[in-house]
């Protein structure tokens, strides 16, 4: 029977990266290493194969069993297969070769990669301070998982008569961790969305890429803020700043790249009028709204119109005058079958008669 393979829990794991381990040793003189997949044979591992601190690689100095050559062309296989997602990619990476996948390590293997895969960057990001204490292997991300789960649906079943606010708080908050992925707690979750709602409400974010580029921004900060207050160390600090920064470089958000496009119309407030005028305009008001007292109404009619009488112009405001002239108008009563002569006036009625 072989060796039996047991799963660390976390405190196992913060024991064993205390003590001197046998993991990525030296090789061996005189000694090649094949790959299992393309089966060629290479004199050193350190500089040809991943590295990997799962148990199943234990016998194999701590090294995956296929070289960097063709992980890179797995890596590149898997991502076409997810339709260029290369965050599924990588985690799929992860369960093959039981890495702990964690959507940290991830956002820090866009920063400083020299133009390296991201799947020959992620070993080396796992093993930074603020990650190597979380897990080691993929059961460690499986159980991380399966702990939010839990978490999520105690939140969801604690009370058994909930409120419509209290179901839409819990709905929100779901769409948080679903958001972000799992890892983190509720106050944590909270600091994420509410750093992500102010980095989108500053700047434009219209496509997936820019959205992916903010909540690594997001989860960057809430790592450096991890460092700061559990470790202290001024290398992992270090690091986890230079993170955040790359981040910011690939956003083109840093003050020395001002000259880029998507920072030029927040130079003047000209620009920001024209942005606003295009895509957001004054909407029209309500009914309850509106001219309630028409007083636009006795405007045009009794200024404009009146005005434009004056002048001799012929509009809609000259119309609306005359118009409101003729309510206001009294005119004189007309009589059918009379004599003209009765319309006349009492003197001339008098003059009529004789009299003096």
């Amino acid at each position: 029977m072989g060796q039996d393979i047991k799963i660390k829990t976390k405190e196992a794991v913060r024991e064993a990266a205390k003590k001197p381990s046998n993991i990525a040793a030296p090789n061996k003189p005189n000694t090649t290493y094949k790959c299992s997949c393309c089966g060629k044979e290479y004199a050193s591992q350190r500089t040809n194969f991943l590295t990997t601190n799962s148990p199943l690689f234990k016998g194999n100095n701590g090294f995956t069993t296929i070289c960097k050559t063709c992980a890179e062309e797995l890596f590149n296989q898997l991502v076409e297969f997810y339709c260029g997602n290369e965050e599924h990619a990588l985690r799929h990476c992860c369960w093959m070769f039981d890495w702990y996948y964690n959507q940290g390590i991830s956002a820090a293997t866009i920063e400083n990669n020299q133009g390296r895969s991201r799947v020959l960057v992620y070993p080396v990001r796992m093993n930074m301070a603020q990650f190597r204490n979380k897990g080691t292997t993929y059961s460690d991300t499986l159980r991380e998982e399966h702990l939010d789960r839990i978490t999520r649906e105690s939140l969801i079943e604690a009370d058994e008569v909930e409120t419509e606010e209290s179901l839409q708080e819990k709905q929100r908050l779901r769409m948080i961790m679903d958001f972000f992925g799992p890892g983190y707690n509720n106050e944590e979750y909270e600091y994420l969305y509410t750093q992500y709602q102010d980095w989108t409400s500053r700047h434009d974010c219209n496509t997936k890429a820019q959205e992916e580029i903010f909540k690594n921004l997001c989860i960057a900060q809430l790592n450096i803020q991890r460092v700061q207050k559990n470790d202290g160390s001024t290398k992992a600090i270090a690091e986890a700043m230079s993170t955040f920064q790359s981040l910011l470089g690939s956003a083109n958000l840093k003050p020395s790249q001002k000259t880029d496009p998507a920072t030029k119309e927040q130079d003047t407030f000209g620009t920001l009028i024209m942005k606003l005028e295009k895509e957001r305009p004054v909407p029209e008001p309500n009914p309850e709204w509106e001219d309630v007292d028409d007083i636009k109404q006795y405007v045009d009619a009794y200024f404009l119109g009146h005005l434009s009488k004056l002048l001799h112009v012929e509009n809609d405001a000259a119309e609306a005058y005359e118009n409101e002239l003729k309510k206001n108008t009294v005119t004189p009563p007309e009589y059918e079958g009379v004599d003209e002569k009765v319309d006349t006036s009492l003197l001339d009625k008098y003059k009529e008669g004789g009299g003096n």
